[in-house]
């Protein structure tokens, strides 16, 4: 039961690829997800930009955040990735509360200082060594090792700018101004000539730059816009979910349920149960 637990509420991972990787999908969870690269270059799609990500940078993915790394061009990286979910933290009830609240701030890329890495790359490798031999000692000990990670990432953040350093200048306009466009569009049909009309280039031109720029075709984007929309609804409103269905754009609650419970993993009705806000009748 207890190596179960782990894998269910935390999980933490270090690969070393020696060629050329790109994720095969968006990736989307409903916990948190702590980035850190050890060597190498990748570019990193979150929401709706794209960073340069260099060795001793750091980055936060919040719950729901659609997000991918994307090869720029180098054949070999190495990273740590820790994912954890609120209940792993629960027991430490408000204190951890507020140190996430770092996932929802400005900073999405941290570049640390040699001095940063040196305390951060400890307690990554230390996270590592208690996750491999799971045990009730090892699972505390791996809560308090995460509420240390977190608060050094916090005072690390509080002297840095907002992704000063390692935001990806916009080199494709289109896609960048297409990315908008959906996000602000995203109840409308969806009509690749028309979008690509829109800006004056061929469609084919706009799915391949559009997916050179996120690491998505502009329809997976999208449904990840709209699902985002529905879950918002779902957790606010009373409204029925064929009505929230059609107010995200789509023209089927079949269809609708299918993609949901495809992305999320479980149906609107499931997600609504767990999640719902009290809201006046």
């Amino acid at each position: 039961m207890r190596e179960m637990y782990i894998s269910t509420d935390f999980f933490i991972e270090h690969v070393k690829r020696d060629h050329a990787y790109t994720m095969d999908s968006f990736d989307e969870h409903q916990g948190y997800e702590i980035y850190y690269l050890h060597g190498g270059v990748r570019h990193y799609f979150i929401q709706n930009k794209t960073y340069t990500i260099r060795p001793g940078d750091v980055v936060l993915i919040d719950k729901h955040d659609l997000h991918k790394t994307i090869e720029p061009g180098t054949n070999s990286h190495e990273r740590t990735v820790v994912n954890f979910n609120d209940r792993f933290l629960e027991s430490f009830g408000n204190y951890s509360q507020e140190l996430l609240k770092i996932f929802q701030s400005g900073h999405k890329v941290l570049s640390l200082s040699n001095q940063e890495q040196l305390l951060i790359e400890p307690l990554l490798l230390q996270l590592r060594q208690e996750y491999e031999s799971p045990t009730q000692m090892n699972v505390l000990l791996l809560r308090i090792l995460i509420i240390q990670l977190l608060i050094a990432l916090e005072r690390i953040s509080g002297h840095s700018a907002p992704d000063a350093c390692s935001a990806l200048p916009v080199r494709n306009k289109a896609a960048a101004e297409i990315v908008h466009y959906l996000e602000a569009h995203y109840a409308k049909p969806f009509k690749l000539h028309e979008l690509s009309s829109l800006h004056n280039i061929s469609p084919y031109y706009l799915c391949r730059s559009f997916k050179a720029y996120t690491g998505f075709t502009p329809v997976e984007y999208l449904r990840h816009v709209r699902l985002n929309k529905a879950r918002e609804r779902l957790i606010v409103s009373n409204d029925l979910i064929q009505s929230i269905a059609e107010q995200v754009g789509y023209s089927s609650t079949i269809h609708f349920n299918r993609e949901f419970k495809l992305v999320v993993g479980i149906t609107p009705s499931q997600f609504r149960k767990r999640n719902k806000m009290q809201v006046p009748l």
